[in-house]
């Protein structure tokens, strides 16, 4: 039942995101939204930032999950470069959430929090790579730069609304890692 009940305050706080900023949301607003009283919202969440950091925390586990599930590092196969970055743009199309994270990037926390963890992934995935310490350090800057780019193409497609399509978006993604940004 509890699980049930988070549940149900994290999809009425994700619907909520459609039309509001995500730290003007109340907890009174999901808890009404879900269908359940106040003191059931406090007695799941401590306030309304736990609920923020848990919803974040869930939204990066699946993002994480879509990585592991088409990891290529080091593999250079376009296919599954493009299915990555489809999936990855399809994730953020459908989180109202996501979508005014990437929009705005007023919340810095969510983008360090989700660079900090995506750095810790690159360096577990380099070190258990037979490479010297120079040559993971230039993969792991090379790493950086192309997620300082994932990031700033998500701003400016969730900016303009979606307009285009995740796979459009996924294309233009692979070529620039695929190929880097001198072809262009």
């Amino acid at each position: 039942m509890r699980a049930q009940t988070d549940e149900d305050l994290m999809t009425a706080f994700e619907l909520l995101c459609r039309n509001k900023e995500p730290e003007k949301i109340t907890a009174i607003e999901v808890a009404k939204r879900a269908g359940v009283t106040r003191s059931t919202f406090y007695n799941h969440f401590a306030d309304m930032y736990d609920l923020i950091e848990t919803y974040e925390d869930r939204m990066l586990d699946g993002i994480f999950d879509i990585l592991r599930e088409y990891d290529n590092f080091g593999k250079n196969d376009a296919q599954v470069t493009r299915k990555f970055f489809s999936t990855l743009c399809r994730y953020v199309k459908n989180s109202n959430y996501l979508i005014r994270r990437f929009r705005t990037l007023t919340t810095v926390r969510f983008i360090e929090k989700a660079l900090g963890r995506f750095h810790g992934y690159v360096e577990r995935l380099l070190s258990s790579q037979k490479s010297t310490p120079a040559e993971r350090q230039v993969s792991s800057y090379i790493h950086a730069y192309a997620l300082g780019g994932l990031v700033g193409i998500l701003h400016k497609w969730t900016s303009e609304d979606c307009a285009d399509s995740p796979e459009a978006v996924a294309f233009v993604l692979t070529r620039i890692y695929m190929t880097g940004i001198s072809m262009f």
